[in-house]
């Protein structure tokens, strides 16, 4: 049972679904078609990498007392105060992207303000902000591995996708293409919005798409594989004389239309859908050298290889009905 891996409290869509289709199945056939058995490879594939294989080394900037002094006739010299202090020494990984893009368009206000009366300071600001604009990847990838929500979004579903899945999961999209972008803002003359980023990030907290995805996928790929191996011997026996069905043959198409192809392939055309809208952002961020190989592989594993066993079920099962079908001459319709 689905639930039983997902302790949620009743049935999802897809589990319903697919339960039915089962029952009518065994019910039909005269045969007893066992649920599929979960093992960890379900709930293991969504894992989230340790803590450890995420860390992101961003090494401060070591500012001496004199240069700090200097500095306090520009805004530098207030925002490097605010890390100083016991929350800035804690900030969340978007407060500290928040923060570090903050300090990079105030270095560069700072270094011209310095040029103008103090050289050798402004040498200084300059070589902070090279050192700061290096580093940028690495804030951006801590913001991406390290959020909390973002760990919420991409690997704890509460729930398959459902076919009502629709306005929720394309706002999630559009916030996800928003981090996504937040990695080409280290040169930004206006400071980011910190609200508009929490926003986001709550959205990919709260829908939880990419984990919906994984999981559905998962599901549907051990349920159909399970279901093809099964029935490609009770369907064979299934008779067809000369090609003309039999009330049982016609049954079964009905079965076969009703619970698949009107309940259970909706839920994958959903998994179809997102799938190829985050495709382009999951082939950027599997390439990114910022992002930890940890992140990566986790990545690869449920939007590439995933995708690719949940594709392989479903072309099988549907291959099988479709030589059914053929042999006793039905449309894959209800009758």
């Amino acid at each position: 049972m689905l639930c039983a891996v997902l302790g949620c409290a009743g049935q999802s869509q897809l589990e319903s679904a697919v339960n039915e289709y089962r029952a009518r199945l065994n019910r039909v056939l005269g045969i007893s078609i066992p649920a599929a058995k979960w093992d960890d490879s379900l709930t293991s594939a969504l894992a989230y990498p340790t803590a450890s294989a995420l860390n992101v080394n961003i090494v401060p900037m070591n500012i001496n007392l004199r240069d700090f002094y200097a500095i306090q006739d520009c805004e530098l010299g207030r925002i490097v105060a605010e890390r100083n202090t016991a929350l800035g020494k804690t900030q969340l990984p978007s407060q500290r992207f928040i923060y570090e893009q903050k300090l990079l368009t105030v270095l560069a206000k700072c270094a011209a303000i310095s040029a103008e009366g103090n050289q050798k300071l402004s040498t200084q600001i300059e070589r902070w902000l090279e050192q700061k604009q290096a580093q940028w990847p690495k804030v951006w990838a801590q913001l991406i591995q390290n959020s909390t929500e973002m760990k919420q979004g991409l690997s704890l579903a509460s729930a398959p996708l459902n076919t009502r899945d629709g306005n929720e999961g394309v706002s999630a999209v559009n916030a996800l293409f928003y981090l996504d972008h937040l990695r080409q803002t280290q040169h930004a003359t206006i400071p980011l919005n910190s609200t508009e980023l929490e926003a986001q990030l709550q959205m990919i907290g709260s829908v939880r798409l990419p984990a919906k995805i994984w999981l559905t996928q998962r599901i549907l790929a051990t349920e159909l594989h399970q279901l093809t191996e099964q029935l490609k011997q009770p369907l064979a026996t299934v008779s067809c004389p000369n090609g003309n069905a039999s009330d049982k043959a016609k049954i079964l198409r009905n079965v076969f239309y009703l619970f698949f192809i009107e309940e259970i392939q909706p839920i994958g055309s959903k998994v179809n859908q997102f799938h190829y809208q985050l495709n382009p952002l999951w082939q950027s961020w599997s390439q990114s050298r910022a992002l930890s190989p940890a992140f990566k592989a986790f990545i690869e594993g449920n939007a590439e290889h995933g995708f690719q066993q949940y594709q392989q079920s479903m072309k099988a099962h549907v291959t099988m009905w479709q030589t059914f079908l053929s042999r006793c001459n039905l449309a894959p319709v209800a009758g």
